[in-house]
Formats: C-alpha cells, structure tokens, sequence
C-alpha cells in the first residue's frame, strides 16, 4: 500500500483528493450520551473511554465501568489490557451491568430540541416518546416534499405552502396539485378559449365541435367534392354556394352514377361459373316435347331459389300453368340457336334465365318494342347476376364493419396495456430508488457494500475498458450526510508495480444538506473485509480518512454527486486482494465507516 504519496488523481467521474495513512483505526458504533443533564451527573457514571455518560454500561472483572461498544471496540484493538489499570482483559471479562442502567435511564435530561425553544425535562428511558410527540422536533413534511420542519409549523405548511397539498381546479372542480396548477389550466376542459375563426369564447372541450361543425367563418370544402367540385367557401355561404351551382353539382352526379352503371355492366357482362351450372341445371329440369316452362322451387338447390325469388321476371318462370305456343323461326333464333337446326336443349345453353313467353310478346309486337331484343333478353339473363354480386357485397361490407369494429377496440386496448405499462415501470423505478434511499438512511454511517462477480471487473480493467464502479448512496445518520463510495482497477504508471484497487468517497446531494453543517469534518473509516468463517482469524485492511474542510470534496455538493472525491489510489494491489479471504464466491466487501465531528 502506497503511503508516502498525496496528490491529485484524474478520472472519468472528476478529480479526487488521495492520501494514505499508516493509522489502522478500528470501527466505532455508539458512544455515551452526549445529553445536558439536570442536574449533572456524578463522575462515577462517565465512560473512561469517551468521557459520555455511560451508555449500555459494561463492567469489567476489575470494578470498572464502560460503553458497551467503547470497551468492545477497544478489546478488539491490539490493545487488550483495561485503560483504566492496564489489567489484562478479554470479551469474557466484561458483563452488563444493569444496576447502572437503570440508575442512568432515570436521570432527568433537557431536551435536545432546547436550543430551538423546547424547555422540556424528561427522564433519559423516555427521551424517545418525547421526540415522538416534541413539537419542536424536525421532521418531513407527509406529503414528501423537500421541506424538513418543526413540527409545530407542519400543519401550516401542508395547508397554505407546501408544492404537493391537494387543491380544486376553480373552473373544474379536478382535485390537483399546488405544483401542476398551471400544466393542468393548458388541459381543464371548462377553460374558455377563443376561436381563432369567429372569436367567441368557447369552453376547451367544445372548442373541437365548435370549429368542425358551428363556426360560420371556417374555410370549408363543398359536399360535392369527393365528386369533383374543387370550390371552397365560409361555411356561412354554403347554402348560396349550393344554390348557384346546382346544375354543375348534378351534371357531377350524372357522371357518377354512369361510372357506377358501367362499373356493374362489367361485372355482369362476365358471367361466373356459378351461373353456367344454374342455367345448365334450369334448362334440364324443363320439358322440351311440350315447349312447357314449368318449374318447381322446391326441387332448387340453395343457392338457385334464392336467385330466382329476387329475379323481377320470377313470375313468368314460376307457374304450374302450361303455356304452348308455335316456335317461329325468329324465335327460335334469337333463343340462342346455332347454325345447325339442333332443337335440343344445348341450344339453350347459352342464356341461362331466358324467358320464352316474355320473348314470344317482345316478338309479336315487334313494331309497338322497336328495340332489339337481345337487350331483353340481357336483362334477364344479368338479373340474378346483379342479385349475387349485390348479396355477396353487403355480406362483404358487413363483415369487414365487424372486423374493424374489433380492430379498433384491441388498438384502444393494446394502447391502454402499453400507457399502463409504462406507468408501472415509472412507479417501480420510483419505489426501487425510494427503497435504495430508505436502505440508505438507516445505516447509521456505518455501510457495507458487496461487489459480486470480481473478476469480470478484473478482466475489464485488463482489456482497457472502463472499470469505475459507484456504490448505493447512504447516510451517516438519518439527517446526516449523504455519500457513496467509488471503486476503480486501474493501473499504476510503473508497470512493475502491478494493478491496484483505488477506493474513494463522493458526497451526494440529499435531502438534509440545507440544516446539516458545511463543510464535512470528522473521519472516515475504509476497510476491505476478511471473509473468514473463523473471525478470529480475520484480518481486515483499514484506513483512515481525515477530513479536510478546505477541499472541494468536502464542501455542500451543486450535483448530483460531488465531482471530487476523497480517497487513496493505490489502496490494496490486486496480488495482496487474492490472498486470505478478501475474496470469496468472486465477491469483495467493503465497509465505509463515517464519524463527523459535534459542531
């Protein structure tokens, strides 16, 4: 370990302030108490050790008394003989003695919160339900705002200052927070806003249906425009609009409704096979010998009945009525003949709803119909066609209302489930931090920080990448300092010297640096544990900071995390780190122990 060297070291996180030190301090935990006593106390109830009244009184084989972590800690010093009469001493020389204990609960002390106005006498055993119910005693404000006050001054503070009391929206009654007021008046719906078209006044929410829909002086589109009229207009001449360019808007109608005329006379022109295979099955259930149509619905199949009932010339299919008549030869033509004189049923093949009577009087009053009768016949042969395609359609559209409807309830859903999401991972990222800062806060500054898989770091530190590592944040007391520890693995310019472990202390903006004195005095322990079952044999590595006021590191942090840090580059090489038990299961522990001094 480097002891001669003190200096200014580099790294990614800032500069840090690097000493070291022979002085291999033990740990300190609880002294005496360091309370104004009324009336003072006897001598005899003073701890040799820390000169404070005697807390958890330890007495010794040889009559006297001490702290019980003062001896403790002391006997585990090299040290092992009494301070008072250099008595040679063990652990198992020292016993409680709850005589004393008693004796000291039941002094009367004042109460620490005097200097702020609490003239309060109070028994020592009962210092704790004082503070409780103390109304001079420092405590955060409920609502977890940053203020930290006396408690006496709690109630007007939730009421009339605090950021995060609830409040009413005076335009919509919504329970807010004091510190949203203004975010929630750019979305309160009953805020008036002006329209930017007409100028009314208009409440938030009716802004929208106000502009689509009432305002007289929006710029708006023609009805007629999906139909080609390009004019646009105030909606407040609309209606003239309407009236002087009627005959325009109908020509543009009459040329839709050709377009949609041609659109289906294609569909039709274009028989399926569907309509092949209905005319073949019509044509063989009609009786050629008597030129008799008589047809039958319930020998249909499905599919024709359907088709033949919506047909508009049905009536003169469906009867059981014979009709006979002579075939002419103009008939007999325009039914669909070929060049050969074939008579026979695949002569009718090709117009599979063709009507024999409906022909007949098309031909016998062929000067009253001068039209060609093909278009009749057309007529008939396309009707249950256009039924098909319209039946066919309307179940199309149908089902893709059906299916839309269900595509945009599951997008609403799946929008719900992701915002949800996301709240969730905010609340636990913020209950994650909440729970590392209440870990934090109870330490009592005495904080141990495991770094498990080593080695990775190791190797990391070998190949050239960055190898810093920074501990959770903890405080020295609950309304002490806040601070972490940085670790890095870095090599040292001699390369014959080999890889050190750097250690370092950063101090961290937290809630209690406005009351708690600047800058940071006092000691700070670090110590790599021996992880050794047997813990007498262990052997751990310490050194001891001492505070110096006048450093950066040591003043009021301005971020998040002070970019000076306090510590010892070189404070274990990495060969001495392999030995004993510094190491195990790949994991190295090290403890911080902070001990300001009483200002």
């Amino acid at each position: 370990m480097n002891y001669n060297s003190i200096g200014q070291h580099s790294y990614q996180s800032g500069s840090d302030i690097s000493f070291t030190s022979n002085d291999n301090t033990c740990s300190q935990s609880m002294e005496g108490y360091d309370y104004e006593f009324v009336p003072p106390v006897e001598q005899r109830y003073e701890c040799p050790i820390c000169l404070l009244i005697l807390r958890e009184p330890r007495q010794t084989k040889c009559g006297h008394r001490f702290c019980r972590d003062c001896i403790i800690r002391w006997l585990r010093a090299p040290c092992t003989r009494c301070p008072v009469d250099n008595e040679q001493l063990v652990e198992n020389d020292v016993f409680p003695d709850n005589f004393a204990k008693r004796e000291i609960l039941n002094f009367n002390i004042k109460c620490p919160n005097k200097k702020d106005g609490c003239d309060e006498i109070v028994t020592l055993g009962k210092l704790q339900n004082h503070l409780d119910i103390c109304q001079h005693s420092l405590v955060p404000c409920p609502n977890r705002c940053a203020s930290i006050l006396h408690r006496c001054d709690l109630q007007e503070h939730m009421t009339q200052h605090c950021e995060f009391r609830i409040i009413f929206c005076e335009k919509c009654s919504d329970s807010i927070k004091a510190n949203a007021v203004e975010s929630h008046r750019l979305v309160c719906p009953n805020v008036l806003q002006t329209c930017t078209y007409c100028g009314q006044s208009k409440p938030r929410a009716q802004m929208k249906s106000h502009v689509e829909i009432d305002c007289q002086h929006v710029q708006i589109r023609c009805m007629f425009n999906s139909l080609g009229c390009r004019d646009q207009m105030l909606r407040s001449l609309e209606d003239e609009h309407l009236k002087s360019h009627s005959i325009e808007h109908l020509n543009l109608l009459c040329h839709a409704v050709n377009k949609l005329v041609n659109h289906f006379e294609n569909i039709i022109n274009k028989p399926s096979n569907g309509e092949v295979e209905l005319s073949s099955r019509l044509l063989r259930s009609t009786s050629t010998s008597s030129n008799t149509v008589s047809f039958k619905t319930s020998s249909m199949s499905p599919l024709e009945g359907p088709l033949l009932n919506n047909n508009p010339f049905t009536d003169l299919y469906l009867t059981d009525t014979k009709i006979e008549h002579p075939m002419t030869h103009e008939e007999s033509f325009l039914s669909g003949a070929s060049n050969s004189p074939s008579t026979g049923p695949s002569s009718h093949s090709t117009f599979p709803n063709r009507n024999p009577l409906l022909l007949q009087r098309a031909n016998a009053n062929s000067d009253i119909f001068p039209y060609d009768n093909s278009a009749i016949k057309q007529v008939v042969q396309s009707s249950s066609s256009v039924r098909l395609v319209q039946e066919l359609k309307s179940s199309f559209e149908e089902q893709m209302s059906v299916q839309k409807q269900k595509i945009e309830e599951l997008t609403h859903k799946l929008a719900s489930m992701e915002q949800l999401n996301a709240d969730l991972a905010l609340k636990v990222g913020k209950l994650k931090g909440e729970l590392e800062e209440s870990e934090g806060r109870f330490c009592n500054g005495d904080f141990y920080w495991r770094i498990p898989e080593f080695s990775q770091y190791q190797m990391k530190a070998i190949s050239g990448e960055p190898s810093m590592l920074h501990s959770p944040p903890f405080y020295t007391s609950t309304w002490g300092y806040k601070m972490c520890i940085r670790a890095n693995l870095a090599s040292n310019l001699n390369e014959n010297a080999g890889h050190f472990l750097s250690l370092f202390i950063h101090f961290m903006q937290g809630h209690n640096d406005h009351f708690i004195t600047w800058p940071f005095s006092g000691k700070i322990i670090l110590s790599i544990i021996d992880q050794n079952p047997d813990r007498n044999s262990q052997v751990n590595i310490s050194e001891t900071l001492i505070a110096k006021p006048n450093l950066i590191a040591f003043q009021k942090p301005t971020s998040f995390r002070n970019h000076k840090g306090f510590g010892y580059i070189e404070f274990i090489s990495l060969m001495t780190l392999k030995t004993k038990n510094y190491l195990k299961d790949d994991s190295l522990i090290i403890r911080a122990q902070v001990f300001p001094e009483n200002n």
